[in-house]
């Protein structure tokens, strides 16, 4: 399966040591959130219920999660994402295509029947769904009310909705949990927009019972003592987060424009990575990773490109000019 990140690969066969590197690879917020200090007991103790607790009243304000739905906490969206054949019950699942592939993976390792989808017009015999939204990797957005009709039209088969919003920190409006509908499902990462990835921490938001049943079935102390004192002081921190989504909405205009004028197709783009088009795409990612810039490509669409947002000015400029060297020896 084809991630981003992947720089000890990159780097064997490129070379380079991990300074060296400009790592674009992964739509991760490139300047975390900074107040990452926890009380040293933290890395000693099992975390208490009390901070569990305090952790979840921060992303249920954070979230806007209505008071009729549950959320749970885990060590990240994936370790929902290997428990959803079993929360959702369903023999026939569509699949938003292409997206993160991690889906077709578990659901096919189920047993579960997978056919892919645009989002709109369901399978005959699908009795779950599942979009990314914004979509991964390229970008594409789903208004709330398209969701809210998707999720409709599942509740007349008795089937549930998941929808994976990874990256719908930066756009809050387009979030469906405010107004949840009863059969849908939705996962928020927190390590994206926050940029602490290493820190491994996911929520589910959906019905009480299912929150409850996802939390029963993964076991106590998923998420660290460490993590849960991080999340709950970052998602309480609205100057943080304001500042955050402007500067992240500055680096993907800056990004989108660099890309352009190198001759890169924009195709999709959100605040934390930028979707591009070139009939030499591999080329390009070769030679930026010679260059030790890493971005990521895609085998299944091999004329795709997706680039992370740079942290700095002198970092989209190492970016734009490595971008002029390798398009200007694609045409020589």
């Amino acid at each position: 399966m084809e991630h981003g990140g992947g720089l000890d690969q990159a780097r064997a066969l490129y070379g380079g040591e991990i300074s060296d590197w400009l790592d674009l690879s992964t739509g991760i917020n490139p300047n975390p959130y900074p107040d990452t200090q926890v009380p040293s007991d933290s890395w000693s103790r099992l975390p208490d219920e009390d901070i569990r607790r305090r952790l979840l009243e921060a992303a249920r304000g954070y979230y806007g999660v209505p008071a009729h739905a549950g959320i749970a906490a885990f060590n990240g969206t994936q370790a929902v994402i290997q428990y959803l054949p079993n929360l959702t019950g369903a023999a026939h699942v569509a699949l938003l295509s292409p997206t993160y592939n991690e889906y077709a993976h578990v659901f096919g390792a189920a047993g579960i029947a997978v056919s892919p989808f645009d989002g709109r017009l369901l399978p005959d015999t699908a009795d779950g769904a599942v979009i990314v939204n914004p979509n991964n990797p390229d970008g594409r957005i789903f208004e709330p009310h398209a969701v809210t009709a998707l999720a409709n039209a599942l509740a007349s088969r008795d089937g549930r909705l998941i929808v994976d919003e990874a990256f719908m920190d930066c756009r809050p409006e387009l979030s469906i949990i405010p107004e949840l509908p009863d059969n849908a499902l939705v996962l928020r990462s927190f390590g994206k927009f926050f940029g602490l990835a290493g820190l491994r921490l996911g929520f589910l938001v959906g019905p009480k019972a299912v929150c409850e049943d996802a939390s029963h079935q993964i076991g106590p102390w998923c998420v660290s003592g460490p993590a849960l004192a991080i999340g709950e002081r970052a998602l309480n921190n609205r100057p943080w987060i304001a500042e955050t989504r402007e500067t992240l909405a500055a680096g993907q205009r800056q990004l989108f424009e660099v890309l352009e004028q190198a001759g890169l197709a924009v195709a999709g783009s959100t605040p934390l990575f930028v979707y591009v088009r070139h009939p030499h795409a591999h080329h390009v990612h070769e030679e930026l990773a010679k260059r030790h810039i890493l971005v990521r490509c895609f085998r299944s669409v091999p004329d795709a490109l997706r680039f992370g947002i740079c942290p700095d000015a002198a970092s989209l400029e190492r970016l734009s000019k490595a971008l002029d060297e390798a398009l200007r020896m694609q045409q020589a």
